[in-house]
């Protein structure tokens, strides 16, 4: 039979006819269930079932579809038929749904895994909409076989191959917190297609709205939502900065240290301070961007001050004083003299993304560099217990690169002559918030993250 022959048409379309009765007879004897509910349990019905395994469609069979599209007369064989089905540009083509319909009828329960597989490779929102997605949902819909995975697949027709599916299968993800490979393997469907990064573009903004009033759903956005391998670089930088300007993070104790320990060790991104990758932060806001230098700027002025320089009895007031001007810092780095680095190096190991990008100085102090553009505040560990500031034309000459590998000296960072010096008695916090001041750097009195 051909399908120009008279006749053909009509007997499709009697096929499509009874194909949708007997769905609608399947479907009037399901219980009703909340399709969330549903979505939640069909993790522990499936996890039993073997994922797809796709099956690498022969170049001989392409070329028979290829033969077929030129002359309608030719005939393809119920194996090219079964193999085609597995490959995308030919599965999700209207005329290769055209001639199943004409020409196969039923298929194989392969064969519609493969349809499924197909569509899932090519999905977008505009081929969700399409003909061809929702003729593979009918074929779906309308499958009355035995096989347990295809059964249930064809209850979550609309999840699997509907427009809306991904938003749906996205609350259920978020709701389960679960692994996303043990999500795609317990839904039978392939991790590295745009169908699931579809899903997973809906799960993290729903997880940000709900991680408001839920917080598990925090440790789950840190640890199984943003190191996702398979986003794309757009993605991953828009989920990146939406979650660096949610106002949860910044409030939720120890957040931002876990949000810094991904990025910072993530070659995506790094940190945005350092020449060498402040080109990666390019796709996100600026705002994000400034944002996550000040928890940085944070963390090195508590490191410092709680770490490195010598206890004394006004220490906190110290560190406490400088994180009121961290917002303010565009990059600080602490350095570190070699019996310093020694006596840290347990904590160095602990958190070696955060501490990645000290520096060495030579002699027997370290120090600290706050830069916040205008001006330049160098506070040295132990020398006469003071600070210098400097403009920012005196301090480049002195230190024209800020990264270097190479140690720093002393003499080269505590220069009175190009700077002014500050003693920490009584009056220092004075001293040098009207230095600061001259050069409209002020203080931050709340949290502005």
């Amino acid at each position: 039979m051909r399908v120009s022959e008279p006749g053909t048409a009509l007997r499709g379309a009697l096929r499509r006819l009874q194909s949708v009765a007997q769905a609608l007879r399947h479907g009037a004897r399901q219980p009703s269930t909340s399709p969330l509910t549903a979505l939640q349990n069909v993790i522990a019905t499936l996890a039993a079932h073997a994922a797809v395994r796709p099956q690498r469609c022969p170049a001989a069979y392409v070329l028979d579809w290829q033969r077929y599209l030129l002359d309608s007369q030719q005939r393809l064989s119920p194996r090219a038929v079964r193999y085609l089905c597995w490959e995308p540009a030919v599965a999700t083509e209207a005329r290769f749904q055209t001639y199943l319909d004409a020409e196969v009828g039923a298929l194989s329960t392969r064969s519609l895994q493969g349809l499924v597989w197909c569509c899932h490779t090519c999905w977008s929102p505009a081929f969700a909409a399409a003909a061809v997605a929702q003729q593979v949902h009918r074929r779906l819909a309308t499958y009355q076989g035995e096989h347990a995975l295809l059964k249930h697949w064809r209850q979550h027709a609309d999840v699997l191959l509907g427009p809306s599916g991904p938003r749906q299968l996205a609350t259920a993800l978020v709701a389960q917190r679960a692994p996303i490979a043990t999500f795609c393997n317990a839904w039978a469907i392939d991790a590295r297609s745009p169908y699931v990064l579809a899903v997973l573009r809906h799960a993290l903004p729903y997880c940000l709205q709900e991680m408001v009033g839920e917080p598990a759903l925090r440790s789950y956005l840190l640890t199984t939502l943003l190191p996702w391998s398979g986003w794309t670089l757009q993605d991953f930088h828009a989920a990146v900065g939406a979650t660096v300007l949610h106002p949860v993070t910044a409030t939720t104790v120890g957040m931002p240290e876990r949000l810094m320990q991904l990025v910072l060790a993530d070659v995506r991104l790094g940190d945005p301070r350092l020449p060498s990758q402040t080109h990666n932060w390019l796709g996100l806001p600026q705002e994000a961007r400034q944002r996550f230098v000040h928890w940085l700027s944070s963390a090195d002025i508590t490191f410092f001050f709680d770490h490195v320089l010598p206890e004394s009895k006004d220490q906190e007031e110290r560190k406490t004083f400088w994180l009121r001007y961290a917002p303010r810092v565009l990059r600080s780095r602490p350095l570190l003299h070699e019996a310093d680095v020694s006596r840290l190096q347990p904590m160095l190991h602990q958190m070696p993304e955060q501490v990645v990008h000290f520096g060495y100085i030579d002699g027997s102090t370290s120090a600290f560099i706050l830069d916040f553009g205008a001006v330049v505040v160098v506070q040295v560990s132990d020398i006469s217990d003071a600070c210098y500031v400097y403009g920012k034309r005196s301090f480049e000459p002195l230190v024209p690169d800020f990264w270097r590998s190479q140690p720093f000296t002393v003499d080269e960072l505590a220069v009175p002559k190009q700077a002014a010096t500050i003693y920490h008695h009584q009056t220092w916090e004075k001293d040098v918030a009207e230095i600061l001041t001259l050069c409209d750097i002020r203080p931050t009195y709340k949290d502005t993250a």
